[in-house]
């Protein structure tokens, strides 16, 4: 297995993608560690993945927590980085600077740091894995914000695939995902919004956090792919289902 005895850091590997990310890489031999800023929330996603995860709490809008905790895992082969709040599903007269400082923060300027303080020890032959959306190249009203954000976070890293090769930099663009990032909307409302949403989908259903957890273990083993944008979609940038 390519990943055996890898050494994977994934930060917002707590829930969600991060989470199934961080047990599909373990199932392949990999060591993983998952980083969070809440400390029941880790307790908890190793109880349920695999107690031979290493946990660490550090807060990706802080300088000081990133390079506190990349210094206690020593060297990388392979950062993700899935670390995210809910999205902020607001028109923009409606979205106040708080909440536009706050999803630029954890998804862009957290993701920029991290890649600052591990470009130092990941070892040859690594990768970078960073999180997008469909946004950017299918925008929807209310979303301004995330694609904002999403289209920052595309520009990044194929800037930093450029300055920090050879180590690979790629980002995965998940569509509608069933995570707990939906989690604010209530559960019968979600569950209706999930099936008629995946019904317009090529490929019939939303996805699950397993499917964008395949597209980044790939990314660490594609060893001649960077700069690129891995979409995850179901269809749905191709397809003429929009949402309003």
């Amino acid at each position: 297995m390519k990943l055996e005895n890898k050494s994977v850091v994934i930060f917002g590997g707590s829930s969600g993608i991060g989470l199934e990310t961080a047990r599909l890489a373990r199932s392949e031999g990999a060591d993983v560690t998952i980083i969070s800023r809440n400390p029941d929330k880790l307790r908890s996603a190793r109880a349920m993945g695999d107690d031979s995860f290493r946990v660490l709490v550090a807060d990706v809008t802080s300088e000081g927590d990133i390079a506190r905790a990349l210094d206690a895992v020593g060297n990388v082969d392979h950062l993700v980085y899935t670390a995210g709040d809910s999205v902020v599903q607001k028109n923009l007269d409606e979205a106040s600077v708080a909440d536009i400082q706050s999803y630029f923060d954890v998804r862009f300027i957290g993701a920029a740091l991290v890649a600052k303080h591990i470009r130092g020890i990941i070892r040859t032959g690594g990768s970078m894995s960073f999180t997008s959306s469909t946004l950017p190249e299918r925008p929807a009203a209310g979303y301004s914000i995330g694609a904002g954000v999403s289209g920052a976070v595309n520009g990044l890293i194929r800037s930093l695939a450029l300055e920090l090769a050879p180590i690979r930099v790629n980002a995965v663009a998940p569509g509608v995902i069933r995570s707990p990032l939906w989690n604010r909307v209530p559960a019968d409302a979600r569950e209706s919004y999930f099936s008629e949403f995946g019904r317009s989908l090529p490929v019939g259903r939303v996805g699950e956090t397993s499917d964008v957890a395949e597209a980044f273990v790939y990314l660490m083993k594609a060893s001649f792919t960077t700069g690129q944008i891995v979409t995850v979609d179901g269809g749905y940038s191709v397809s003429r289902q929009n949402r309003s």
